[in-house]
């Protein structure tokens, strides 16, 4: 069943901001059930994933979202890859990279 429910969002061109402010209106919304808001929260993330390129794509369906922004966390911090790769579960320096990598691009968007 479909139905029309006006919010009111100002967003930018930050993708991760409009995704927080649509989800903080929806929220905030007597209009919408919590299932309608889990609805629109994964279509919302679904576009950011969209957005992404195909070896942040790949990483995040190997490794998860939250997973790939802590290895970026954790290299910021000055950790390097093989050192992330364990702290994260014993990975390789390679996936420690694709995660490192992903969670950069993720952060840009």
């Amino acid at each position: 069943m479909k139905r029309e429910v006006k919010i009111n969002v100002v967003v930018d061109f930050d993708i991760n901001h409009a995704i927080q402010s649509v989800w903080d209106a929806l929220q905030a919304s007597d209009n919408v059930t919590k299932e309608e808001q889990e609805a629109v929260y994964c279509m919302l993330l679904q576009v950011r994933y969209e957005m992404c390129s195909e070896s942040t794509q790949r990483a995040i369906r190997l490794y998860g979202t939250q997973r790939c922004i802590e290895a970026f966390e954790l290299h910021q911090k000055g950790n390097g890859a093989s050192t992330v790769g364990l702290l994260l579960g014993g990975f390789t320096t390679r996936r420690a990279n694709a995660m490192i990598d992903a969670g950069r691009e993720i952060l840009s968007l």
